[in-house]
C-alpha cells in the first residue's frame, strides 16, 4: 500500500504540474505506432512497436502509463481494443490479433491514452495496415488519371506582394511525380516561372500576382496535360501568412475585422496573443520553435483564417551506415545507432513502393498536431538536408492545425480542457448503494484479485463513490469487491462499477490508393465517415459484473490439507501442516504466537499479514494460539486457507484470508451467504512483441532501412537507406 501512494503522490504531483502551465500550454501526448510487417494475413497476429511522448517546454516523456490501441475495420469500427502499458521512457509493444474470416484489405491501428482525449480524436496515431492483400507497386504510368493540386500559402492568393504556392504532383495510383516540369501562365499563356518537383512531388511556385488576374500551372508529359487555375484576390478575404526565424516570427494579415485578434501557437511556448498594429509585423517568443501556427480571429476567437509553418533551419537528418547489398533471409548489420538506456530505436525493411508505413519523425512532430489534404512528403527520409526542408515548408503551408480550436480552449477552464487525466496507474471506479438512489456514506471498500491474492482498499467518499489503486493486473481478471460499514463489518449493498468509454473511430482514407484496377477483387479499403469526429459521442462499454463468485477450488488445492493428506504425509500436530501449506508461516511475537502470510501488500507492523484462525466455526484470538498450536494432527479432519473471497463470510478480519480448521466428528459451519461483487475490469494486453533482430526478406529487390531513434536527449529523427536483397 506504501508503494501505492507514492503512486498517487506522484500523479498528482505531475497533474499539478501540468495544471500550472494553464491556460495557455495546451499540451497533450503523441504516439507513434511501428507495425514490423507491411502485410499480414487474416488470422494472424500484427507485431507492433511504438512509443509514447509528450512534446512541451523541456519535456518528451509521457505523463501517462497506458495506452489504448484498436484495429479498426472497413466500417470504423473498432474489431480489436486492448489496454497496453508502457515504461518510463513511453515504449510499448503488443500482438494484436486478427481472425480468419476477416476481409482482405487496408485495416488501420488507432492509439491514444487518456490524455489525447481532451482533444480532436484526429490527432489520435492513426496507421494503415494491409490484411490478406500486397501493397501496390508504382508501375511509373503516367496517365489521364494523375493528380494536380494547388495550394497558395495562406490559402489565398494575394495581390501585390511576392506569393508561394505549393503544388503536389502525383500518378493515379497515388505515387509522387518527381523530376516534373510545372510551368506557370498568365491569362495570356506568358509564362511567368517554372519549378522542377521534388522526389516526393511537391514544387513550390514564387511570383508576383496583379489583382484580379488568373494563373495557369500546367504539367505536360507524354501527350498527359494536367492545369490548375488561380485567381489573386483583393485583400479583403481574411488571410494570414508567416515565417520563423529562431524565436522570432514574422507576419502578414488581411482582411483584419473590426476587434480582430492574432494568436500563435506551438508547442514549446503555448498560446500566445500579439497585438495588432499593422498588417506587417512581428513577435518574439520565449523560446525558438521547431513548427508554429498563427490564427486570425474576430473578437471572440472565431478563427477566420490560419497558416501553419516549420522554423527555416530544420535539423539535422539521422545518420547510420547499413550495407549496401545484404542476403535474403540474414540478420540486418545497421551501424552508427545509439546503444545506451535512455535512447529508443526502431528498425524495419519496408519494400520500396511501400507508401504506408509511418516515421517517429512525422507522427511525432508533425501529424500528430497538423492534416493536409496531401500525404506528408512521401520520399522525405530518403532526401537531402536541402530537400527536406524545403519539401517540410511545403507541406507545412497546406496543412491546418487540428488538435484544438482557440476559440474553443479559451472559453474553457483548465478543468474543462482536461476533463480526462494521464492515467499513471490501474484504478478500478464505481458507485455503492444501500438501497437505490442511497449512496453508502462511510466505511471502506477492498478489492481482492482473484488470481493474485492482493488485497486493497480505500474509504468511500459522502456520495459512495470510490476509485482503488491496483496492481498491473491482465485482461480477464476478476476482483471481488466487499463494501465494509464504519463498524468494520461486511455489508450487503449494490456496487455498481463504472462503465468504461471510448472514443469513436473515424478514419480519413484520403491518402490511400483507390483505383480499382490496383486492388484485387475481393480487397477494400473502405470509405469511412464523413461527420466530424469531435463531435461524435464516445463508445460505451458496460461493466462485467457477476452476483456470484465462481468455483476456486482448482485454484486453491495447494491450500487445503484433509485426512488423506494428513495420514499419508504422517503430520503429528497442526503446526506440522501449517509448515506444509505455502505462504504461511507461525511467528513468535511477544511470547505469543501469531500466523502470517508472506504474501500481502501490507506490512506485519500494521498488522496486516496476520490471519485469523477459525475451529468448527469458532474464531480464535491470536493469544490462544500457543494452545492451539499443538494440537494433535490426529484429531484434525481438514485445514484450509480460505480465499479473501470465501473468508468474509466468517469474518471481516480477513484481508489475507481465514484458516479454516475442521476437527474430527465435529459439526462443520456453514458460511453466511456472499455479500460483495465480482467484477472483471478492463485489463492490460500482456503479450508483448519479443525483442529479435531485423531479418532481410526472403524475396529479392530493392528495399528501403528504416530507422528511428528518440534519443535520451529528447530528439526525434528518421531516417530511410536504400538496400538490395539479393
Amino acid at each position: 500500500m506504501k508503494n501505492l501512494f507514492l503512486s498517487f503522490m506522484a500523479v498528482l504531483a505531475s497533474v499539478s504540474s501540468l495544471y500550472a502551465q494553464l491556460p495557455d500550454d495546451y499540451r497533450s501526448e503523441q504516439i507513434y505506432l511501428s507495425p514490423l510487417q507491411a502485410s499480414v494475413m487474416p488470422g494472424d497476429s500484427i507485431d507492433v512497436e511504438g512509443i509514447v511522448t509528450s512534446l512541451a517546454g523541456d519535456n518528451i516523456r509521457p505523463y501517462s502509463r497506458y495506452l489504448y490501441v484498436e484495429l479498426i475495420g472497413e466500417a470504423d469500427s473498432a474489431l480489436v481494443r486492448s489496454k497496453v502499458a508502457c515504461d518510463s521512457l513511453g515504449h510499448f509493444s503488443l500482438r494484436v490479433p486478427t481472425d480468419p474470416l476477416d476481409r482482405k484489405g487496408i485495416y488501420w491501428l488507432r492509439a491514444y491514452t487518456s490524455l489525447m482525449r481532451n482533444f480532436n480524436p484526429a490527432s489520435f496515431a492513426l496507421q494503415p495496415v494491409a490484411l490478406g492483400t500486397t501493397l501496390p507497386t508504382d508501375d511509373g504510368i503516367i496517365d489521364s488519371n494523375a493528380s494536380l493540386s494547388l495550394f497558395p500559402v495562406g490559402n489565398v492568393l494575394s495581390s501585390g506582394r511576392p506569393q508561394n504556392v505549393v503544388a503536389y504532383l502525383s500518378s493515379g495510383q497515388g505515387f509522387p511525380l518527381g523530376n516534373k516540369k510545372l510551368t506557370l501562365t498568365d491569362a495570356d499563356g506568358k509564362v511567368i516561372t517554372d519549378a522542377i518537383t521534388s522526389p516526393s512531388g511537391l514544387a513550390t511556385l514564387s511570383f508576383l500576382p496583379a489583382a484580379g488576374q488568373t494563373y495557369t500551372v500546367t504539367f505536360s508529359d507524354k501527350g498527359v496535360v494536367k492545369k490548375q487555375t488561380l485567381t489573386a484576390g483583393d485583400g479583403t478575404t481574411p488571410k494570414v501568412e508567416g515565417s520563423i526565424t529562431g524565436n522570432r516570427i514574422a507576419f502578414h494579415l488581411e482582411g483584419v475585422p473590426h476587434g480582430g485578434r492574432l494568436m500563435v501557437y506551438d508547442r514549446a511556448n503555448g498560446l500566445s496573443e500579439a497585438a495588432i498594429s499593422d498588417a506587417t509585423g512581428s513577435m518574439t517568443l520565449p523560446v525558438a520553435p521547431e513548427t508554429a501556427t498563427l490564427f486570425l480571429t474576430d473578437a471572440d476567437g472565431t478563427v477566420l483564417a490560419s497558416t501553419s509553418m516549420a522554423a527555416s533551419t530544420a535539423s539535422a537528418p539521422l545518420s547510420f551506415s547499413v550495407p549496401s547489398s545484404i542476403a535474403a533471409g540474414s540478420p540486418l548489420e545497421i551501424s552508427g545507432l545509439p546503444n545506451d538506456s535512455m535512447s529508443i530505436v526502431f528498425t524495419r525493411i519496408l519494400p520500396a513502393d511501400d507508401l504506408m508505413s509511418g516515421h517517429a519523425e512525422s507522427a511525432i512532430k508533425y501529424l500528430s498536431d497538423f492534416a493536409s489534404p496531401i500525404p506528408f512528403p512521401q520520399r522525405y527520409f530518403t532526401s537531402d538536408a536541402r530537400t527536406r526542408a524545403e519539401d517540410l515548408a511545403a507541406w507545412m503551408s497546406t496543412a491546418s492545425f487540428k488538435r484544438f480550436s482557440p476559440g474553443t480552449v479559451l472559453h474553457e477552464s483548465p478543468n474543462q480542457v482536461y476533463a480526462y487525466l494521464p492515467e499513471r496507474f490501474m484504478e478500478i471506479t464505481g458507485q455503492v448503494f444501500r438501497s437505490r438512489e442511497n449512496p453508502f456514506r462511510g466505511g471502506r471498500i477492498v478489492a481482492y484479485n482473484a488470481s493474485t491474492d492482493c488485497v486493497y482498499d480505500t474509504v468511500i467518499g459522502p456520495d459512495g463513490r470510490f476509485a482503488i489503486a491496483v496492481d498491473n493486473f491482465p485482461q480477464g481478471t476478476e476482483f471481488f469487491l466487499q463494501p465494509i460499514n464504519d463498524k468494520g463489518q461486511p455489508s450487503r449493498s449494490e456496487v455498481k462499477i463504472d462503465d468504461t468509454t471510448f472514443p469513436t473511430a473515424m478514419i480519413d482514407r484520403a491518402h490511400l490508393p483507390a483505383d480499382s484496377r490496383y486492388l484485387a477483387a475481393d480487397v477494400s479499403i473502405g470509405k469511412g465517415s464523413s461527420l466530424d469526429p469531435h463531435l461524435l459521442a464516445d463508445v460505451v462499454v458496460k461493466a462485467v459484473v457477476k452476483s456470484e463468485p465462481k468455483s476456486t477450488e482448482q485454484f486453491y488445492a495447494t491450500r487445503y490439507k484433509d485426512r488423506e493428506d494428513i495420514e499419508t504425509k504422517g503430520y503429528q500436530s497442526l503446526r506440522d501442516i501449517i509448515r506444509d501449506m505455502p505462504f504461511l508461516r507461525m511467528e513468535r511475537v511477544n511470547n505469543g504466537w501469531v500466523l502470517a502470510t508472506t504474501r500481502s501488500a501490507y506490512s506485519l507492523s500494521r498488522g496486516g499479514t496476520l490471519i485469523p484462525v477459525l475451529i468448527d466455526g469458532t474464531l480464535f484470538e491470536p493469544d490462544e494460539y500457543a494452545s492451539m498450536i499443538d494440537m494433535p494432527a490426529s484429531e484434525i479432519e481438514s485445514v484450509e486457507h480460505l480465499t479473501p473471497t470465501q473468508a468474509i463470510a466468517y469474518t471481516s478480519r480477513s484481508i489475507n484470508g481465514v484458516l479454516n480448521i475442521k476437527t474430527r466428528n465435529r459439526g462443520t459451519s456453514q458460511p453466511a451467504p456472499i455479500k460483495g461483487t465480482i467484477v472483471t475490469p478492463m485489463g492490460l494486453d500482456t503479450d508483448a512483441v519479443a525483442d529479435v533482430a531485423t531479418i532481410a526478406p526472403t524475396r529479392p529487390g530493392r528495399y528501403r532501412v528504416a530507422v528511428d531513434v528518440v534519443d535520451a536527449s529528447g530528439h526525434i529523427r528518421s531516417a530511410e537507406k536504400w538496400i538490395d536483397v539479393k
